[in-house]
């Protein structure tokens, strides 16, 4: 593995964290244990984040097609939540688990895996 190689887990950390974001609170986030950091989590983070702000700046170069809220990195990552479904993924947690069982984010989920691996079974 290269050091630019992501593994479909890590992936699905970070679709799951970006579907999740929206149900979690201050209080729920400020409540999530603080673990050893992993280097190679907080790593593929700021690549994951990397990725978001060249969506939006692309969308601003495009004169803004999707609306700029929308487009908006900040809602969409966390990095104390990335980092926990990053830890449960690592541990082999299913995707189900990942997106805590809510259904229409593992719908949603899939299509986007789909998307991003569309070779994956």
């Amino acid at each position: 593995m290269n050091k630019f190689d992501i593994s479909t887990w890590e992936l699905e950390a970070a679709v799951a964290t970006m579907l999740l974001l929206q149900y979690y609170s201050v209080r729920d986030l400020e409540a999530i244990p603080e673990f050893p950091m992993d280097p190679h989590g907080i790593h593929l983070y700021w690549a994951f984040i990397r990725v978001f702000v060249a969506i939006a700046e692309l969308n601003s170069v495009c004169g803004h097609p999707l609306d700029s809220e929308l487009a908006n990195p900040i809602h969409y990552q966390d990095g104390k939540l990335f980092l926990h479904k990053y830890r449960q993924a690592k541990d082999n947690k299913s995707f189900d688990n990942l997106c805590e069982f809510r259904q229409k984010e593992i719908r949603s989920g899939k299509k986007i895996m789909s998307m991003i691996l569309p070779n994956k079974n």
